[in-house]
């Protein structure tokens, strides 16, 4: 059987492309190793913006965030409250199985359990291989969504080799009693250069997590004893586990027949590493550039090259301002991170930056501009000196282009 597409991963990406495309006619297999869709390590929080263009079940929300505390590195707490929800904390996994759900209901067909081991084209179709072995499937074009760290993008010649385009995350499942918010944690004793979470849930459950640099179970099990003398942790009902989060976007996303999409493709937040709203994006941009490919018969290279085009005028400045803003921040000291807090909060620009309708917990770029131009605070961030300036230089320079 000859698909129009194969999407590789069933995932947010991979699943909205799957409706998309089923939407307008075309065969469609998702092919993805696990049976259980949309089960993937993930703390599910979507903004406003995710929440309207792509809109959850209620019973899909845990609960409206419209307020979240900071703890400095010296311990002091600093609160944003507003007086609507910013961001939408979810059950990640109903959300992303309804959109398969809707895809199947369109068309598309899955196929569980079944892992896409090599991709290789013929002059007039692509090749995937499940398993290593004789059970191949063809298609016009493929998708790949499967995934940060995905084996297939190197096989593809896509994969780039710089350690420092990925993170480590680490999260806990917890119980708490005492969880009023989400609280963001900051400094070098949770780990240096990025942050730590707790995210309530339902019923007295949370998440506990960290992102950054290879974190490692030391500097985890360390976390989670800073949040427990804090009473807000009453007890731990699932381990620590971990997965890669990649903060840069590959060079490539793209190759004749071939469109990639998602954490597969880099294409999330770099200040936070959330993916869901840029994945369900580019998912729809993928789709999109390959339904106009079958229809012209135009599998091309040059053909494809327009689905990154497509992107990156999207969330392409976006992704590039975030960048820069995790390497500023990563430069920053504890003691420098504690007087840009205090600073935001004493001079009243915590709130000219937090309460205009432009403020976004989807799309970070004009809260981080707002700052680095703020008259209180530029000239703080300039005076951090040699290590902070060139960043603050190159996120001025994005925009200037």
């Amino acid at each position: 059987m000859l698909y129009d597409a194969i999407i590789i991963g069933a995932g947010p990406a991979g699943n909205m492309a799957a409706v998309r495309l089923s939407e307008k006619g075309h065969k469609v297999a998702v092919i993805d190793p696990r049976h259980d869709i949309g089960n993937k390590l993930c703390t599910g929080i979507i903004g406003i913006d995710c929440a309207k263009r792509f809109p959850p079940q209620k019973s899909h929300i845990y609960s409206g965030a419209n307020s979240a505390t900071i703890v400095a590195p010296s311990g002091k707490t600093y609160t944003i409250e507003k007086d609507s929800p910013q961001a939408f904390i979810i059950d990640r996994v109903s959300y992303i199985k309804t959109i398969a759900e809707t895809a199947s209901n369109t068309g598309a067909e899955y196929i569980l359990g079944q892992k896409a081991t090599d991709i290789h084209n013929t002059q007039s179709h692509t090749v995937v291989t499940l398993n290593n072995t004789k059970n191949k499937l063809i298609s016009k074009i493929v998708i790949v969504a499967s995934g940060f760290g995905s084996p297939l993008i190197k096989q593809l010649g896509l994969q780039t080799e710089n350690s420092d385009d990925y993170l480590t995350a680490s999260q806990a499942e917890i119980t708490s009693n005492n969880l009023e918010r989400t609280e963001v944690y900051l400094g070098s004793r949770i780990v240096p250069g990025s942050f730590g979470w707790v995210v309530p849930l339902a019923d007295g459950k949370a998440l506990a997590g960290l992102i950054g640099p290879k974190v490692n179970k030391g500097q985890m099990d360390q976390f989670l004893c800073l949040i427990k003398s804090r009473n807000k942790v009453a007890n731990i009902t699932k381990d620590p586990t971990s997965w890669g989060v990649p903060i840069k976007p590959l060079s490539r996303t793209y190759g004749e027949r071939i469109l990639v999409a998602g954490d597969a493709a880099g294409l999330t937040k770099p200040t936070t590493g959330g993916g869901i709203y840029f994945s369900l994006i580019s998912g729809e941009l993928a789709a999109q550039a390959a339904s106009e490919a079958i229809i012209n018969e135009d599998f091309s290279t040059k053909k494809m090259s327009g689905y990154q085009k497509n992107w990156e005028a999207v969330f392409g400045q976006e992704l590039t301002i975030g960048h820069h803003a995790r390497l500023l921040y990563q430069s920053l000291k504890d003691k420098q991170i504690d007087q840009l807090l205090d600073h935001l909060w004493t001079s009243g620009a915590k709130d000219e930056l937090t309460n205009p309708a432009e403020f976004s917990f989807d799309q970070h770029s004009w809260a981080i501009l707002k700052t680095i131009n703020h008259r209180q605070i530029s000239p703080l961030l300039k005076s951090f000196g040699p290590l902070a300036r060139p960043f603050i230089k190159r996120i001025l320079s994005t925009t200037a282009k």
